[in-house]
């Protein structure tokens, strides 16, 4: 038997390392004093022991590893999965390495103006708490986010176009848009908002499944504006997942929307008040984003 120190100095695991892999039952100790709770080891164990460096370094993680020490011929089967990660994380890490020079400059010369009259609209909000997107990584919480918003606004149109306030003939091209509206009170939640718009103000006399709706208008003003054209995937492409979809904290923002946050910015409007439409065209769709300048812009 060896004892903790004389086990980590012939695996080349450290003391901390041993003490947690006992604790999790990765390499638990072969014997425990049950008065001074030194740890004891046998010389069996240090086959386990390398096998898990090489394990971590290959970047497996305490699940795989475990599994490889509990069921030995199921190992070639861990190792392909971890090799199929890689190549994944590698396939995403060349895949950055080509995008980033295209974020060093944003066009604002696409941004332009118009004067609108005004609107109002009826809408439905539905909050995300974006402390649940740190241990988010495939974006479930967002889907669900936006799910629960597209199955409101598509009830709330019905709704209105029973009642005569919309055309049903316009349920694909109501150009209702999508918006995000953050919380004083609750600084981490932001209500992802779809509002549709009507031709005269309504009261909000109705909910839709219970859900409380909005109402509101938007003033005769000024817009800032920018339309970005996203070519549709083809089926083959639809079914592979793409590197950029892999990224952790969800989609990156379009260009088209960060330069008209530029154009907000330095013309005092709030960058985060962006209105985003879209529009499906013959080769796929458009995004339009577009904002509310100060007067007098």
């Amino acid at each position: 038997m060896m004892n903790i120190g004389q086990f980590a100095y012939s695996t080349g695991l450290s003391v901390k390392t041993l003490r947690y892999y006992d604790e999790i039952g990765l390499l638990p100790a072969a014997e425990v004093d049950e008065f001074n709770g030194y740890r004891s080891y046998r010389a069996s164990q240090l086959r386990d022991a390398a096998l898990l460096r090489v394990l971590r370094t290959s970047g497996m993680g305490i699940s795989q590893m475990k599994r490889a020490l509990t069921h030995p011929a199921e190992i070639d089967e861990l190792l392909a999965q971890r090799r199929a990660e890689l190549a994944a994380q590698r396939e995403l890490e060349d895949w950055a390495l080509e995008e980033a020079p295209h974020w060093q400059d944003i066009d604002l010369s696409a941004v332009k103006t118009r004067s609108c009259a005004a609107q109002p609209w009826v809408g439905v909000a539905v909050p995300l708490d974006l402390r649940d997107l740190v241990d988010d990584a495939d974006g479930q919480a967002a889907e669900e986010c936006f799910g629960r918003v597209a199955e409101l606004s598509s009830g709330l149109f019905a709704e209105l176009a029973s009642r005569g306030l919309v055309d049903a003939q316009d349920a694909g091209e109501h150009h209702s848009w999508m918006e995000l509206r953050t919380e004083s009170a609750r600084p981490s939640v932001i209500q992802t908002a779809c509002c549709i718009p009507v031709d005269d103000r309504i009261r909000a006399d109705f909910t839709i499944d219970g859900h409380p709706v909005m109402t509101g208008e938007l003033p005769d003003r000024v817009e800032a504006f920018v339309a970005e054209s996203v070519a549709a995937a083809d089926s083959a492409d639809s079914e592979r997942q793409r590197p950029e979809d892999r990224l952790a904290g969800g989609p990156l923002p379009q260009r088209a929307g960060i330069a008209l946050s530029l154009v907000a910015e330095q013309a005092g409007a709030d960058p985060f008040c962006v209105r985003q439409q879209t529009r499906e065209t013959a080769d796929g769709f458009e995004l339009e984003y577009s904002l509310t300048l100060p007067a007098g812009q």
